[in-house]
């Protein structure tokens, strides 16, 4: 009789959508499966009117078919008036012929078929969501009879959204995620019944219970996942429990294209962006310290122009001494002679030639130049300790030397793999072709240890950090990344398909979303958790430990007096170094010039022999 897969819904335009069913003809079975297969049960704006023997309402309104409908009409007929219509109706010409006449005496006001005692008098019937201990509860709206005209004071109006639930249970599931689902787990176990902590989601729904008038159950699910798609078709995780119909609704989580096929999503969390958390900036070697004032290419620069300028004075001197006969200057001399003008203690001898005098002048004004950005440039370096550069961006992380990442591995499912491997950005790809999933505890291990960042989202971190080194006072060695990288569109509550009272729902979200207390809601959650982590610190008295630590350091800049801090052994280890080097450098040249002396002689003690 039906085709079970005949598309009933039409055009996805259609904002407004009536079904009349008739079962006066019997077949009401098959007329049912043919609206389950079609998923009729996740249209619950569909208005329903239904047609049928007046003995049959109740069942047909609260039938698993129509649970999710919130406009259902049932007009309830008398077993004889619809043997009579049916049999009426078998001949067009009798049935013509009967309705004429119907309509003849009713508009003569002669006597009709009640007066007459026909039981014509047909019953109406609604169904109310919610209204009988959380299921349809079946309400007579009233009776009028078939000669007459409806009595539309009797129909209760239409309904555009379920606003109260009548105390009904709301059965949710959620998964714990920091700041905006949390919990403890009761004695049951994953699976079994969770009280929930302080948090997004849970101020949320205790907003919305009094508004909606619904009580809750907040359950966490047995694997303890969010949930992917089995092979088979079917799911786990807390979107298994949605798609099994086990849950009206989740707390956050993140929407994908596969997740989006079983659930409808009510954006509820503002777009929290990736962020890249490292160690601090740490103070760089001191023993280099008199190297820090220039870069490298300007210290090759300076290298170069000493043997430039030493050679071309040894040129000079050596053309001049061509006219002059005087004896020429060496070329070590000449070089020695640039060394010492840039160290500031030239010779006392100065050349005789005017081209001479005039070469040595502008290498003194330049030897001045580059000493006194020298001395400023240390000073500034030995009075603040200069740091490694921070790790703000994808960039920064790749370029890094020796470097190892991770990612946080609940954030690795659905949109957040999509964005990584089809990226079109090379340095994505990257990381997450090298990254190595970690929880959230043993990414910030990881961290600690040095050489490795954690990527996770940027207000979950900040209050995973307070959670678990609440013992620490004041800052953490941890840095935030200053760039966000937006993943995910946004997260929010999945709602099972069809559910009646999701429009209300959605309004109330969308309310809270454009006031801007969604936003307050979750900065308050994040701040608060912030300070009861830094009272609990404190009560566990770290603070004097922490203030020892930092009076030993080392590397601090100045002191809390402001009295200048004095150079110590590591600040100067450098120039040691440097001395060792060159007398280790000369001794090996002394050691080679012995060894050729001493084969000289040897030679020429033979030649003479």
């Amino acid at each position: 009789m039906f085709q079970q897969s005949f598309p009933i819904w039409g055009s996805v335009t259609v904002t407004c959508r009536t079904f009349l069913i008739d079962f006066t003809g019997g077949g009401d079975e098959e007329i049912l499966r043919f609206l389950e297969t079609n998923k009729f049960y996740e249209k619950p704006d569909s208005r329903v009117l239904m047609v049928g023997r007046k003995r049959k309402a109740r069942s047909a309104i609260k039938n698993r078919t129509f649970r999710n409908n919130i406009n259902t009409l049932y007009l309830g007929l008398q077993e004889g008036a619809i043997d009579r219509l049916i049999s009426e109706s078998r001949t067009s010409t009798v049935g013509e012929r009967r309705i004429s006449q119907d309509a003849h005496e009713f508009q003569a006001g002669v006597e009709t078929r009640e007066e007459r005692g026909f039981e014509d008098r047909v019953s109406i019937y609604s169904g109310c969501p919610y209204c009988d201990d959380g299921q349809i509860k079946v309400l007579m709206q009233g009776s009028w009879s078939i000669g007459s005209k409806i009595p539309s004071k009797d129909i209760s109006p239409i309904i555009n959204e379920v606003k109260n639930l009548h105390g009904y249970l709301m059965r949710i599931i959620s998964i714990a995620f920091t700041p905006y689902a949390d919990y403890i787990q009761n004695k049951d176990g994953p699976g079994g019944i969770v009280t929930l902590l302080d948090s997004l989601d849970k101020r949320l729904i205790e907003i919305f219970a009094p508004v909606m008038n619904f009580s809750f159950v907040v359950k966490s699910p047995p694997d303890m996942s969010f949930g992917s798609r089995l092979p088979d078709g079917s799911w786990t995780g807390v979107h298994g429990a949605i798609y099994r119909k086990e849950a009206d609704f989740t707390t956050s989580v993140g929407p994908s294209s596969q997740r989006l096929e079983i659930v409808e999503y009510e954006r509820t969390v503002p777009v929290d962006q990736l962020i890249i958390v490292s160690l601090k900036p740490q103070p760089l070697p001191q023993y280099l310290v008199f190297l820090r004032p220039f870069t490298v290419g300007v210290w090759v620069c300076i290298v170069l122009a000493i043997m430039i300028w030493g050679t071309t004075f040894w040129l000079l001197q050596r053309v001049r001494s061509n006219f002059t006969g005087e004896e020429p200057i060496t070329f070590n001399s000449a070089i020695f002679y640039s060394w010492t003008v840039i160290l500031e203690d030239p010779p006392i001898t100065t050349p005789d030639d005017i081209s001479g005098q005039m070469l040595l002048c502008w290498w003194l004004i330049a030897c001045f130049l580059l000493m006194s950005g020298f001395k400023s440039s240390l000073v500034a370096h030995l009075a603040i300790v200069a740091q490694s550069e921070p790790i703000n961006t994808y960039r920064d992380l790749v370029t890094q030397s020796n470097w190892k990442w991770g990612i946080e591995d609940t954030l690795l499912t659905g949109m957040v793999i999509q964005y990584f491997s089809q990226n079109v950005d090379p340095d994505v790809r990257y990381i997450y072709k090298l990254n190595e999933k970690s929880s959230p505890a043993e990414g910030l291990k990881r961290v600690l240890e040095g050489r490795f960042s954690f990527l996770i989202s940027k207000n979950r971190i900040t209050t995973i950090i307070a959670q678990i080194y609440k013992k620490e006072v004041g800052e953490t060695q941890f840095y935030l990344g200053k760039k966000g990288y937006t993943v995910a569109s946004a997260m929010g509550w999945g709602v099972r398909r069809g559910a009646p009272f999701r429009p209300y729902l959605h309004k109330l979200i969308s309310r809270l979303i454009a006031s801007g207390i969604m936003d307050y809601l979750v900065e308050d959650v994040v701040h608060l958790k912030i300070l009861q982590s830094k009272a609990e610190a404190r009560r566990h008295q770290q603070q004097q430990q922490i203030m020892e630590a930092k009076q030993d350091d080392l590397l601090t800049a100045e002191s809390e007096d402001g009295n200048p801090q004095v150079l110590r052994m590591v600040h100067m280890m450098g120039v040691f170094l440097v001395l060792v080097c060159g007398l280790t450098i000369a001794s090996i040249i002394f050691c080679v010039e012995r060894f050729i002396q001493r084969n000289s002689r040897h030679n020429e003690k033979r030649c003479s022999d």
